[in-house]
């Protein structure tokens, strides 16, 4: 059985990816592969490029402002 792990607001390793604050507080290692659990602050016009997973699931919890996805062929706005 997993040690359950507590990581505050702001807390884990954290690293500055392409202008983005990122705050790593699950490895995939820790996750015994499954998944990993990271925390991040874009400034305006921010967040990662434009990209694709061939073999990854992504998920997303927005908790300020809005952000713009690009799905398949259309694009969505979380708001």
């Amino acid at each position: 059985m997993a040690t359950p792990k507590v990581v505050p607001a702001g807390g884990g390793r954290e690293l500055n990816i392409v202008g983005d604050n990122i705050w790593v507080k699950l490895t995939g290692e820790e996750a015994g592969g499954v998944y990993c659990l990271v925390e991040e602050a874009s400034p305006p016009q921010g967040g990662p490029p434009l990209h694709l997973h061939h073999r990854k699931d992504e998920s997303f919890y927005v908790l300020e402002g809005n952000y713009n996805f690009r799905l398949c062929a259309g694009i969505c706005e979380e708001v």
